[in-house]
């Protein structure tokens, strides 16, 4: 497994706009030069010099390495760049970078659409345990997703947060 010092430096932010704060990460959407892509970035939530920095560096590796596996394999993810350091003072801070997708968490959905946006998010999962990979518990239709509203219908759901997936045994 690469190490926080082997990530290569992620450059050419012009502002980094925190959004969510998550048990170990906290993700920040990011304005970058000559990008054709919305970006956003998820870093771990402690100091790469703590002791669990190893801990948490892992998961965020695992973050990365599912999400591009399961973009590979197309299933609804947002699109990965990789795992980079990136300078938010005052540290240079391991972060995964990746599309930033716009939607709505099931919370945020009207009423009328909660049953297709259970069903569109189970046939996504289904989609990724047929790729080999089996989600952790707390990625239920509530959390872990957004949705994607067109014409007053669910248009897509797009998973993330795969730090604790795995591949089938």
């Amino acid at each position: 497994m690469t190490t926080i010092d082997d990530l290569p430096l992620f450059g050419h932010i012009t502002e980094a706009q925190k959004i969510e704060r998550g048990g170990e990460g906290t993700i920040y959407r990011l304005s970058v030069d000559s990008q054709s892509f919305p970006l956003c970035a998820k870093v771990m939530n402690i100091s790469p010099d703590d002791p669990l920095a190893k801990h948490y560096f892992s998961n965020l590796n695992n973050d990365a390495c599912v999400n591009q596996s399961l973009y590979e394999a197309g299933i609804s993810v947002p699109r990965p760049l990789g795992l980079f350091r990136l300078a938010l003072p005052p540290y240079l801070i391991p972060a995964f970078v990746r599309e930033y997708v716009e939607g709505y968490g099931y919370d945020q959905l009207p009423f009328r659409l909660r049953d297709q946006a259970v069903e569109i998010h189970a046939l996504e999962r289904e989609k990724a345990e047929q790729a080999g990979f089996v989600s952790f518990e707390d990625c239920s239709h509530v959390g872990n997703c957004l949705y994607t509203i067109n014409d007053g219908k669910i248009e897509r759901v797009t998973l993330f947060d795969f730090s604790y997936w795995r591949m089938k045994e």
